[in-house]
């Protein structure tokens, strides 16, 4: 069951839905396009390096009204390359709801309306630092489960 957070606006760069990243999932993206430099730009300046991962079938069709959130590392700053592209580490912390894309001819990319979705945990359990560590360890071990299927 998901806990439903405030409404936001997000940028959000669209993606093949092969390219899905999954909670606690990094990536190295490679960007060109005018449009993801200036998304680039933007996410630094004013989203604290977080931006959406909107899913498209091969035909760029939107196919899921939920999308990752992705973080630029921080550890790992954007590296230019000789043909004017950068290369970007990405970390996939979580996942939202589009409520509504945001249409404007202004914007160089696209624009989300957004609610950001928080898992709460199972039957409403009341976790006391006692059961942190061991929450801590088995979403750990989960995480790594789904990284390694997700890669296989």
């Amino acid at each position: 069951m998901a806990l439903v957070a405030q409404s936001l606006r997000l940028p959000m760069m669209p993606m093949r839905l092969d390219d899905v990243l999954l909670p606690g999932e990094t990536s190295r993206l490679l960007l060109k396009e005018p449009a993801h430099l200036a998304l680039l730009n933007a996410v630094q300046e004013k989203h604290d390096g977080q931006f959406g991962q909107l899913l498209q079938k091969n035909g760029g069709q939107v196919c899921s009204s939920v999308a990752p959130i992705l973080k630029i590392e921080a550890h790992a700053p954007p590296t230019l390359l000789f043909n004017d592209g950068l290369w970007v580490d990405v970390h996939c912390v979580g996942r939202v709801a589009i409520d509504d894309m945001v249409m404007g001819h202004d914007l160089p990319y696209d624009l989300a309306l957004v609610t950001e979705l928080m898992d709460e945990p199972e039957d409403g359990a009341d976790v006391g630092m006692d059961d942190w560590m061991e929450l801590s360890a088995r979403a750990s071990h989960a995480a790594g489960r789904v990284r390694r299927e997700h890669e296989a």
